[in-house]
C-alpha cells in the first residue's frame, strides 16, 4: 500500500506527564490494536485496527486517548478507502467523544485534539470536491484551518501541527494553476523541516500519547518535493 495512504504510528512521546487513566489490560489492549494499525498494508487490515480500538473505546467511554486513537485509525481508513464518507463519520463520531474531554486536557494534549479535528477536516474535503460540491468543500477547508490555527495557539511548537501545515501548503503548491507555486512548496519543506527536529529531539516515554502520528509523513513530503 503507497506510504502516503497507511500512515504508520510511531509508539513514542513527549517528556511530560499525562494521566490518561488506563489499566495494565486496556494499555496492553490498546497496544496490541496500534500494533496491528502500524503493521497495516490495506484499507482491510487497517479497518481490523480500528474496529477493535473501537471495542476498547466503546468499554472506555470517558477515555479520551481511546476515543483519539480509535478516531485517527478510522481516518486512515476513510483515507486509503472509496467508501470515505461512511469512514470518516465514524472518525467523527470518536473524535466528538474526545471533544467532551476538550475542558479538562492540559493545552499540550488540546493541540492534539485540534491536529486530529484539521486532518479530519482534510480528508472531509476530498469527496465533496470530487463530487463538485465546492461550497461544502470549501467549509471543511475552512473548518482545517480554523483548527491548526485554534491548535497553535495551545502550542505554537507543535511538530504535529507542522506536519499538516507544511503538507498542506505543498500539496496546495503543486495543484497551483498554470503553474507550480513554489513559495508555498518551500514554505512547507521548511516547516516540515523544522517539525522533524523537533521530533528527532522529543524523548520516548508513554507510548499511547497521540503526539507524533504524522511523524512517517515528513520523510516522504520531503522526498517529492526534492525530486521536483
Amino acid at each position: 500500500m503507497n506510504q502516503h495512504l497507511i500512515i504508520p504510528v510511531l509508539f513514542v512521546t513527549l517528556c511530560f506527564n499525562i494521566t490518561i487513566g488506563q489499566s495494565d489490560k486496556f494499555e496492553a489492549e490498546m497496544l496490541e490494536a496500534l500494533s496491528l494499525h502500524e503493521s497495516a498494508k490495506s484499507a482491510s487490515e487497517e479497518l481490523i485496527s480500528a474496529k477493535k480500538l473501537a471495542v476498547i473505546s466503546d468499554l472506555e467511554p470517558t477515555n479520551w486517548v481511546a476515543a483519539y486513537w480509535t478516531s485517527f485509525v478510522y481516518s486512515q481508513v476513510a483515507n486509503a478507502s472509496e467508501d470515505k464518507l461512511s469512514y470518516l463519520e465514524t472518525s467523527l463520531s470518536y473524535f466528538n467523544r474526545v471533544e467532551t474531554q476538550f475542558s479538562t486536557l492540559s493545552d499540550k494534549e488540546k493541540s492534539y485534539v485540534m491536529a486530529l479535528k484539521a486532518l479530519i477536516s482534510s480528508l472531509y474535503q476530498v469527496p465533496y470536491f470530487i463530487k463538485g460540491d465546492t461550497k461544502r468543500g470549501m467549509e471543511f477547508v475552512n473548518l482545517q484551518k480554523q483548527a491548526m490555527e485554534d491548535g497553535f495557539s495551545y502550542d505554537g511548537e507543535s511538530p504535529l501541527l507542522m506536519v499538516l501545515k507544511g503538507t498542506s501548503s505543498i500539496g496546495a503548491g503543486y495543484r497551483n494553476k498554470p503553474a507550480a507555486d513554489y513559495e508555498k512548496i518551500d514554505a512547507g519543506k521548511v516547516l516540515l523541516e523544522k517539525a522533524k527536529k523537533i521530533f528527532n529531539a522529543m524523548p520516548l516515554n508513554n507510548k499511547l500519547i497521540p503526539d507524533r502520528w504524522n511523524e512517517p509523513w515528513i520523510d516522504f513530503w520531503l522526498q517529492r518535493v526534492n525530486q521536483g
